[in-house]
């Protein structure tokens, strides 16, 4: 069944180090495969379009350090994820997805039908297409020791006024069914966080200068139907599929709600502005703050969501 794991949030501070991590010889993973949006990408969008700027951004990502699935690699005893588009920026791979831990994610696309200047971005849906196409074209499967990643919605709803929760997770339901039929069988599906909390939503602002098409208020409700849509579908599709698949739902917006009521468990002090806002000369600190610029959360916030994930595998 899928699992709900808000309880196992409990503690994540960012003084109050996890015990009992998972690692690659407890848990078997033997590959990470990586499919989502911005919250997961390691450098495709960079190498693509070379954005967003690094620095202030790092080495690539949407953030200022590691992204969520770096530390959940790390953990689990994966050394070697890489970026797609180091491989190949055209999507074709030769077969160079086979057998090794991939990163597909882009920052800034949706889970499907990406438009204006998103438009080059392969879409979730699309990103689960190139792993499928490699393995197709050697007759290869997946392990069924190798994890499948799986987060998106954020933009469709951020961007796309006419996104409905119903088509978004469609979209990752039917990804997950698409990549089981390639021998996938452990999944780990995050949630959405309270997009109507971000400071972007809040403000009526935009992201890299595309505005957010939706109020704070909506973005709330929105979340919200999505999250409980997902849970419900996920259920459902872990009764349809053989016994042998694992779906775990990683509940990133309990851990969101958590940080906002009760920063000082994590060492934070501000969760309604970026960091980004803050005038340099000031001597603010990124690991005080829970969002890096409009919508992305910092480092901080990343690693909390990566040994967060890894204890509940």
């Amino acid at each position: 069944m899928p699992e709900n794991n808000s309880d196992n949030l409990t503690g994540l501070g960012s003084n109050e180090p996890l015990v009992g991590l998972a690692s690659s010889e407890t848990n078997g993973i033997d590959d990470l495969y990586v499919f989502g949006d911005s919250l997961s990408d390691i450098g495709n969008t960079f190498n693509l379009v070379g954005g967003p700027p690094s620095p202030p951004y790092f080495n690539g990502r949407f953030t200022n350090g590691p992204t969520w699935v770096e530390i959940l690699a790390q953990n689990v005893g994966v050394d070697d994820l890489t970026a797609s588009t180091d491989l190949s920026v055209t999507g074709s791979f030769d077969g160079k997805t086979i057998d090794r831990s991939v990163n597909f994610a882009y920052g800034g696309t949706e889970t499907e039908g990406n438009t204006g200047s998103r438009g080059l971005l392969p879409t979730v849906v699309d990103q689960v297409a190139q792993f499928t196409q490699d393995h197709d074209r050697f007759q290869k499967s997946a392990d069924a020791n190798d994890l499948f990643v799986i987060w998106g919605g954020a933009n469709d709803y951020f961007f796309d006024s006419s996104a409905k929760p119903k088509d978004v997770v469609d979209n990752i339901t039917d990804s997950i069914e698409s990549l089981y039929r390639r021998g996938g069988r452990d999944f780990l599906i995050p949630n959405l966080p309270d997009l109507g909390r971000t400071p972007g939503a809040l403000t009526g602002g935009d992201v890299f200068g595309e505005k957010i098409v939706r109020s704070s208020k909506e973005l709330t409700k929105i979340s919200n139907r999505h999250n409980s849509l997902l849970a419900k579908n996920l259920d459902k599709l872990e009764k349809k599929l053989p016994d042998d698949v694992d779906i775990t739902l990683f509940d990133v917006n309990s851990l969101f709600d958590r940080a906002i009521a009760e920063p000082q468990r994590f060492g934070l002090t501000v969760v309604d502005r970026p960091f980004l806002s803050v005038d340099p000369a000031s001597g603010a600190n990124p690991d005080q703050y829970l969002f890096w610029d409009n919508v992305h959360p910092t480092a901080t916030i990343h690693r909390v969501l990566g040994e967060a994930a890894s204890s509940i595998l």
